[in-house]
């Protein structure tokens, strides 16, 4: 589970969400592994006694989801749709996505931004949306019928798209 999702969902509280973005502390996993490394979070820039008491709280609640995020990345190697790619084709559907995004209407960038919550890379649109079984377009809230189908339209080109430059990727 991300930060970003944790802060989201009020589970954290706005200073040590900054701490861990400040220290590029991205999700609970990252997390742990500083803890294991250092024994506590003092060590990190602008995290006092309140902060690193909140943040082993919340290890000591999320334990058993460290571990199940722990193996998760290795079943996505193998359940993915997209073939593992480049740093440099990385950036150019990162691009892509950028400038298709900057073409939906405003209504939908906003409602799909306020659902990721966070930047749209392709990264992030595999994990919650094209290998994420549960999602459905009618979760996104204040998208209704016409968003529905320009965002299926969107998501569906930046999918082509992928697969085209990671399967050219392979030709290379």
């Amino acid at each position: 589970m991300t930060i970003a999702e944790l802060f989201r969902e009020k589970k954290i509280s706005h200073r040590s969400y900054h701490v861990c973005k400040a220290n590029k502390i991205e999700d609970l996993q990252q997390l742990d592994k500083y803890l294991f490394t250092n024994k506590n979070f003092l060590k990190l820039h602008n995290c006092g006694q309140k902060s690193n008491s909140e943040l082993l709280e919340l290890l000591k609640n999320y334990k058993d989801l460290i571990k199940i995020d722990e193996k998760l990345p290795q079943l996505k190697l193998f359940n993915s749709i997209f073939p593992t790619s480049s740093n440099q084709n990385q950036k150019l559907i990162n691009s892509i996505i950028s400038i298709l995004t900057n073409n939906l209407s405003i209504r939908n960038r906003n409602a799909l931004a306020k659902y990721i919550g966070e930047e749209l890379t392709f990264n992030i649109l595999v994990n919650k949306i094209y290998e994420n079984k549960e999602f459905k377009m009618t979760k996104i809230k204040d998208v209704g019928q016409n968003s529905i189908i320009e965002l299926e339209t969107y998501l569906n080109t930046i999918k082509a798209i992928a697969i085209t430059v990671l399967e050219n990727q392979k030709l290379t």
